[in-house]
């Protein structure tokens, strides 16, 4: 039930937004008619409806490898699929980052970076503006065996040169466990 209520929420927060919209789109349009506009708030209203239309909600799941996160979203969002859309199983995690959008409007899909970028000196925000770098994979929510199969993209295996892994931003040393008496 909870992700019914999430949801909604989700939902409710989009006609919000939407009907504002059309609010400020009507008041904008009653103030030409009778000759009311001006140029500083005819700015701010612009702004403001730019700021609207560019809205979104950005959920960010992080956590130390196999701690659940994948299982989680699995749990938010697709739960009513019946199917584990993401690909989830031990010692198959995702080393590289990866976006999931979804948009009534613009196409619902995912992004993913190669792993080649971790060996960069590029921050991260200056890859995430670099659109070419990443590969997109569209989605179609109304298909989830689609769905599914485009998500193994997420923990595909890709064959790299053989150099330190620490290059990569792995970490390669073993925990040593001592014995409890």
């Amino acid at each position: 039930m909870e992700y019914l209520q999430c949801t909604d929420k989700l939902y409710e927060y989009s006609n919000w937004r939407s009907n504002l919209i059309n609010t400020i789109e009507t008041y904008q349009d009653w103030r030409k008619r009778y000759n009311l506009e001006e140029t500083h708030s005819a700015i701010t209203l612009a702004n403001i409806l730019q700021g609207l239309a560019q809205d979104r909600v950005t959920l960010a799941f992080v956590a130390e490898f196999s701690r659940g996160k994948t299982e989680l979203i699995n749990a938010l969002f697709f739960a009513e699929t019946g199917v584990r859309l993401l690909p989830s199983s031990p010692g198959r995690t995702t080393m590289c980052p990866a976006e999931l959008f979804f948009d009534e409007d613009g196409g619902s899909y995912i992004r993913l970076i190669e792993i080649e970028t971790r060996s960069e000196a590029t921050a991260f925000v200056e890859l995430k503006q670099d659109i070419e770098r990443w590969t997109q994979i569209d989605l179609d929510c109304d298909n989830p065996k689609q769905m599914q199969t485009a998500f193994q993209e997420l923990v595909a295996v890709k064959r790299v040169s053989k150099i330190p892994p620490s290059t990569w931003g792995c970490s390669m040393k073993k925990k040593r466990l001592s014995k409890v008496s």
